[in-house]
C-alpha cells in the first residue's frame, strides 16, 4: 500500500522533560498512514468503502486514530457538479460513485492528530460483467516476480478501457503491488485476485522454493523411429512443487538427437539410450527405446479433422498424409463432409492435405504419451 510519510516530534513532560513519545524511534522510521484499496475502479452509480490505519514508527497500529476523508475531484470539474458526475465521501470512507465513466480523481484519508495524509486513486468505469487476468496461471521461484494484467469487460462483450483493478491475494505465498507485480514468499498456492467495480478475476500462481531435484518427462518411453518426441524438465522443491525450468539436453547411445528445447528426433535404427537434462549442477535421465513403427490400424482413429474450401464448404478426396521427417506414416483420404480420420503413434509429424486443383496446406502436430488424441485439425484449401 502507497504510505505518505512525515516527520515526528518529540514532546517533553513535567519538570523533568521526560520524553513520552518518539514517532522517530532509533533508526530513523517515521509513522504511517495507509490508505485500503490504494487505487480503484468505482462502478458508476455504486459505492466503495475505503479503509485507512496509523502505524507508530515501530509498525504498531494506532487503534481508533481519528480519519478525516475528502475528495480530489477530476480536473476542470464544477465544484456543484462533483457530487452528482464523480461523487462523494462520506465521513466513514465510504465513496459514492456518480453517474459519468472516464471521471478520475483522489480519496484522501487524513489522520490529523499525526499530521499524515494518504490518497487512492478513483476512476468511474461502466458497470463491469467480468474480468480476466493474464497470466491466468504462473509458477514462481520465491524472491522472483511475474506481472499479472487485468482486463475488464462490459456487458455487451466491449474492454473497459484503462481501468484501475484493486489486487488482492487469497493468502500469504507472496506480495503483490497495486500494478500488478506478484512476488514469490513462501512455498505453496495461492490466488491472485483483481477486482474491477463488483466483479472480479482470479488467477492461480505457485510459488516454489529452493529446487532440489530435477525431473524429465516422459520417462520411461518409447519413441517410434524417425519420429519427434518432445522431452521437459521440471525443478522440484522440497515441498514437492514443480516448476519448468530451462536444462541442457544431451543424448547417449546411438538413438538418435536431441535440441537446445529437448526435442528428440529418433534415429533410424531401434535401440535404446537415454536423455539427459542438466541444470545448476543437478542431472535427470529419462530412459528412451526407438521402436520400429507400428502400421497404424484403419480403426480407431485418434487424429481428425476437416477440409474446407475458403467458402466453408467441405472438401471431398483430400488426401491427407502425415511424415515424420520426410517419411510417411499414415494417409487417408477426406468423405463426402470433408472429414478425415487418422491413427499415429506418439511423435511430432507433419501433416499434408493435397488435392489437384488447389494449393497444398500443411501443418504440425503432436501427439504427446499422455494424450494420444487430437480432433479438429482443420484444413481450408485454396484454388491454386
Amino acid at each position: 500500500m502507497k504510505a505518505i510519510r512525515y516527520w515526528c516530534w518529540w514532546t517533553g513532560l513535567g519538570l523533568w522533560g521526560t520524553l513520552w513519545w518518539c514517532g522517530c524511534g532509533g533508526d530513523g522510521a517515521k509513522p504511517t498512514l495507509t490508505i485500503r484499496p490504494n487505487q480503484a475502479s468505482v462502478e458508476i452509480e455504486s459505492t466503495l468503502e475505503f479503509k485507512a490505519e496509523v502505524r507508530d514508527a515501530e509498525g504498531i497500529l494506532i487503534p481508533d486514530a481519528p480519519i478525516t476523508w475528502s475528495l480530489i475531484p477530476p480536473e476542470g470539474l464544477e465544484p456543484e457538479l462533483v457530487p452528482s458526475r464523480f461523487g462523494e465521501i462520506d465521513a466513514n470512507g465510504k465513496f459514492t460513485a456518480g453517474t459519468e465513466p472516464g471521471l478520475e480523481g483522489q480519496v484522501v484519508a487524513t489522520a490529523p492528530k499525526h499530521g499524515l495524509t494518504a490518497t487512492a486513486a478513483v476512476k468511474l468505469v461502466r458497470p463491469v460483467d467480468r474480468v480476466e487476468i493474464d497470466p491466468p496461471q504462473a509458477i514462481v521461484n520465491i524472491g522472483r516476480t511475474v506481472t499479472f494484467t487485468a482486463r475488464a469487460y462490459d456487458f455487451t462483450g466491449e474492454e473497459i478501457p484503462d481501468i484501475k483493478p484493486t489486487w488482492k491475494l487469497s493468502n500469504n505465498v507472496g506480495t503483490i503491488t497495486p500494478e500488478g507485480v506478484f512476488t514469490g514468499k513462501i512455498p505453496g498456492t495461492g490466488k491472485v485476485i483483481a477486482q474491477v467495480g463488483h466483479a472480479k478475476g482470479e488467477a492461480k500462481v505457485t510459488v516454489v522454493g529452493e529446487i532440489k531435484e530435477l525431473v524429465v518427462e516422459p520417462n520411461p518411453t518409447s519413441v517410434e523411429v524417425g519420429t519427434a518426441r518432445q522431452f521437459r524438465a521440471f525443478g522440484v522443491d522440497q515441498a514437492g512443487n514443480r516448476i519448468p525450468v530451462e536444462a541442457t539436453w544431451k543424448v547417449e547411445g546411438n538413438i538418435g538427437t536431441v535440441d537446445d528445447t529437448g526435442l528428440f528426433t529418433a534415429g533410424h535404427t531401434p535401440g535404446e539410450g537415454e536423455i539427459i537434462a542438466r541444470m545448476g549442477g543437478k542431472e535427470a535421465r529419462a530412459q528412451v527405446a526407438v521402436v520400429e513403427i507400428q502400421q497404424p490400424p484403419g480403426s480407431p482413429a485418434n487424429l481428425t479433422g476437416q477440409v474446407s474450401a475458403p467458402n466453408g464448404d467441405p472438401l471431398s478426396e483430400v488426401q491427407i498424409t502425415a511424415l515424420a521427417n520426410g517419411i510417411t506414416v499414415a494417409t487417408t483420404k477426406t468423405d463426402v463432409e470433408g472429414r478425415y480420420e487418422l491413427w499415429l503413434p506418439a511423435g511430432t509429424f507433419t501433416l499434408q492435405a493435397t488435392k489437384p486443383g488447389f494449393q497444398t496446406a500443411e501443418q504440425t502436430v503432436t501427439l504427446e504419451t499422455q494424450n494420444l488424441r487430437l480432433t479438429g485439425v482443420n484444413f481450408t484449401l485454396t484454388v491454386g
